[in-house]
């Protein structure tokens, strides 16, 4: 079943000629990304709301209408006027307005004072679409790394297989010669069954390191859409001293600076609360239609229209103004925890992360030593063995040293690599960006 799902692997693409670049498949894997697709919908999100909060500042039409039904009429009565036994006014006696009431309206309202809501939601809308550009641009850096990685990991562990795999046919050539010589007697039973078992051992870590390159390359092939075998790694990733990279740290990191837009959102959310509690000054006019209209006296349609101004001012309001701002300023406060602690955590990270780049650079310098030794003790021990000066234990023993000190020589080039993407990553580097 593991052959028949390695076979499926390679046959989808892992065996093709390589056709893109790393650089190319980063990109096509952010296509791919739920993380990016959503960070742009967050981002025209937040310029809808920008668009929103500056159409505030325009005037507003409205229309409409009521219909209102009442049982009974307004009964208008004048006495009459008498004076010096002359009728001067007969007096009056009727129904005024009528049972059905109609008023139909056109009308447009301005905004001309709002104690600086208005200025500092539009502001705010503002900055919210820097911060929502920014995170899509720190969920970009993070999967760019993420692929990268994940390209860096199936290689070295493709690498590590080879070298097994190598010593695997190694292991069998000396297996056959022994076995063809214990047929004649010229070797030990012995010396076979030391061998076979060593072989055994080593297909065994073939077997696994198979399944672990099938694993990482089905990520890289879920991540972007691409087998590894379609990837022509190109340069290697960047390389930043200790000092660049808490530079670019704090001058380009998106996530860095999405935090200090917070900060004047922030600020602009509690002058917009203070400027609730302030006077405000707005326009209004109308054009009515109704039925009846101004004249009560009358029951025909009559059309008029009205223009004012509307003034409001904030008297008292049990406080709450000033709980408001303090909501505020406390959440202001925890976000300068939270950059404390972001400045803290990367510092900390990057020292980590440059002394392990140091301790890998000084094995590597060691490893390739290791990997010249071996190799020639290989070769000496080999004629050696011939010679019957020493025994095949010994000598399967020098092969597995040489077999252990070239994988780990191949796996401290690649955990170099994988050091360096990791520090990209905690400065927020893309190198398709730049």
């Amino acid at each position: 079943m593991k052959i028949l799902l390695m076979l499926m692997l390679l046959g989808g693409g892992m065996l093709s000629s390589a056709t893109l670049t790393l650089e190319q498949a980063v990109r096509d894997g952010l296509e791919l990304a739920a993380s990016v697709r959503n960070g742009r919908i967050d981002v025209e999100n937040a310029e809808r709301r920008l668009r929103l909060a500056r159409s505030r500042f325009l005037p507003d039409l409205d229309a409409g209408g009521y219909w209102r039904f009442q049982s009974e009429r307004m009964q208008l009565t004048i006495d009459p006027v008498i004076q010096a036994g002359q009728v001067l006014f007969p007096g009056l006696e009727r129904s005024v307005g009528t049972l059905h009431n109609w008023d139909l309206y056109l009308g447009l309202t301005q905004p001309i004072y709002t104690g600086g809501t208005l200025s500092r939601r539009r502001d705010q809308a503002a900055v919210q679409v820097e911060e929502e550009s920014l995170r899509l641009e720190a969920a970009r850096v993070d999967q760019a790394a993420e692929i990268r990685a994940a390209y860096y990991t199936h290689a070295m562990l493709e690498q590590r297989r080879s070298v097994a795999q190598q010593l695997a046919e190694r292991l069998e050539l000396h297996l056959q010669r022994l076995e063809a010589l214990a047929g004649e007697e010229m070797v030990q039973r012995s010396d076979v069954l030391e061998t076979r078992s060593r072989l055994v051992d080593t297909q065994l870590n073939v077997n696994e390191l198979d399944q672990a390159v099938a694993e990482a390359a089905s990520r890289f092939h879920e991540l972007c859409g691409h087998f590894p075998g379609e990837i022509t790694a190109g340069a290697d990733p960047r390389t930043f001293s200790r000092e660049e990279a808490e530079t670019r740290f704090l001058s380009r990191h998106p996530g860095l600076a999405a935090l200090k837009t917070r900060f004047r959102q922030l600020d602009l959310e509690e002058k917009a609360v203070a400027g609730k509690y302030r006077p405000s000054v707005g326009a209004f006019a109308a054009v009515h239609l109704g039925r009846p209209g101004v004249d009560m006296f009358a029951a025909d349609w009559m059309g008029y229209a009205v223009l004012g101004i509307s003034f409001s001012m904030p008297v008292f309001h049990w406080g709450r103004g000033g709980e408001e701002r303090g909501l505020v300023r406390a959440s202001s406060r925890k976000l300068d925890f939270q950059h404390e602690e972001l400045l803290r955590s990367v510092a900390h990270l990057l020292d980590r992360l440059f002394s392990r780049l140091a301790m890998l650079e000084r094995q590597l310098v060691e490893l390739e030593k290791l990997a010249d030794l071996t190799a020639e003790d290989s070769r000496i021990k080999q004629a050696l063995y011939r010679e019957k000066q020493i025994s095949n234990l010994d000598f399967l023993a020098v092969l597995c040293e040489q077999e252990q000190a070239a994988s780990r020589l191949e796996a401290a080039r690649y955990n170099l690599r994988l050091t360096q993407i990791a520090v990209h990553r905690a400065i927020g580097f893309m190198e398709e960006e730049q």
